[in-house]
């Protein structure tokens, strides 16, 4: 066993180092668009929002719970000066069934759909209530492709339909209201500035921790060259589609680049949300991401226990009948 660990970890050192040379060699290739990050002194108000899920199985119908929590930090001269939450620090979860008949494709999206229904409601409705200059989401600013229904049951797709149009709404509110709207996408599976320099087919955050310093960024890019080619940017209208930008920044050695998303109708915007993420982002070496965010998700987190509770609740009061509810896997006498 050890001599095949010990091979292992010299597979993996031999590839790092190779992914190494190609970063740096792109790195060389495209020094420009590598930037240094001049890093602000920190005032405003920061929104952030962030949302938990779990699920459950049965016969018959989908369990989910899904808690969705937003948190303003306000700065000062880069001094924190008050920490609000909406709709309260610790909200009640939500809880949805779903009776229709769901394919086994559609099991994700039906639960990150329900998740998004939640999590923008509240940026939505959040954005309305509490003032801030700044609104994070925790995750991409755009549903995903992995979001879209494979057909399915009407219900679902009025389901897709409904996360849309409250997308829409964050949108045209934030601008209405001033505020920006970003996103920072902690482990982002994405290869956009791959793709848009012609490097590796890696996960950007895999090489572009070789490729950057510590204090830069890569040069805000659209979100996609053909918008018309991704579904859900498609799905949205040209409007949302043409504005949303993106790009990388690194806040430590110890730590990978993590992506920023942001919607406006430029590039220029990102400079002045990167001189504002570096301060924010550099507190923790080992986990660089902003302190707001890092709040929210800690709030929406939900316990396995609560599943446990409502397991337990349904148990008690379906006495025998539960059993029937429950998925023969759940059910093994051993």
């Amino acid at each position: 066993m050890i001599d095949r660990l010990e091979e292992l970890a010299r597979r993996i050192v031999s590839r790092e180092e190779d992914r190494r040379s190609k970063a740096l060699a792109i790195r060389k290739e495209h020094e420009d668009f590598f930037v240094r990050v001049d890093p602000a002194v920190v005032s405003g108000r920061f929104g952030a929002v962030d949302g938990g899920l779990l699920s459950e199985e049965y016969q018959g119908f989908e369990l989910i719970i899904v808690r969705a929590v937003g948190v303003r930090y306000t700065y000062e001269n880069g001094t924190l000066t008050g920490v609000d939450y909406y709709p309260s620090a610790m909200p009640d979860p939500r809880i949805f069934t779903y009776d229709m008949p769901v394919e086994e494709e559609n099991v994700g999206p039906l639960r990150s759909l329900t998740r998004l229904l939640v999590e923008i409601g509240t940026a939505l409705d959040f954005v309305k209530n509490v003032e801030m200059n700044y609104l994070f989401l925790d995750g991409s600013i755009l549903p995903q492709l992995v979001d879209k229904p494979r057909g399915g049951s009407s219900e679902l797709k009025d389901l897709y339909s409904e996360v849309l149009e409250r997308y829409r709404k964050l949108y045209a509110e934030c601008k209405r209201r001033g505020v920006v709207l970003a996103g920072i996408v902690k482990d982002s599976k994405g290869n956009r500035v791959a793709s848009y320099l012609g490097g590796p087919h890696l996960r950007d955050s895999v090489w572009l921790k070789y490729a950057m310093n510590v204090g830069e960024m890569t040069t805000p890019i659209p979100y996609a060259d053909r918008p018309e080619d991704q579904a859900t940017l498609q799905d949205l209208g040209e409007e949302i589609a043409k504005n949303v930008w993106v790009f990388y920044m690194k806040a430590s050695d110890y730590d990978r680049p993590f992506r920023v998303e942001f919607y406006a109708e430029g590039p220029d915007l990102g400079y002045h949300l990167a001189s504002l993420l570096l301060p924010l982002s550099s507190v923790n070496r080992t986990f660089t991401i902003p302190p707001f965010l890092l709040e929210a998700d800690v709030r929406a987190r939900l316990a396995k226990r609560s599943m446990a509770y409502i397991r337990e609740y349904l148990e008690k009061r379906l006495g025998v009948e539960y059993n029937l509810f429950r998925m023969r896997g759940s059910n093994k006498p051993f």
